[in-house]
């Protein structure tokens, strides 16, 4: 269920919220609430780029982490 955000936007922001949202047809709190899930996901994507580059990095730098990819990896570690 969801429950209230309270929220503090100065006079500026809140402004271009609105326009936004009436030029998109939806309520305000509709249009912010698109924005935050949007934002989230592309946390989520980047930090998960992010890391990916981190083990990527640690891998090719550590042999030991390289043999673990030769034993256990999959089609990427045989020339695929």
């Amino acid at each position: 269920m969801a429950s209230p955000l309270s929220l503090r936007l100065d006079d500026h922001l809140r402004s271009a919220l609105e326009q936004e949202a009436q030029a998109q047809g939806v309520a305000l709190s509709h249009l912010i609430r698109t924005f935050l899930e949007q934002g989230t996901r592309d946390a989520r994507r980047a930090r998960i780029r992010r890391d990916s580059h981190n083990v990527a990095q640690y891998i090719a730098q550590e042999p030991s982490a390289q043999e673990l990819m030769r034993d256990v990896g999959g089609a990427h570690t045989h020339g695929a």
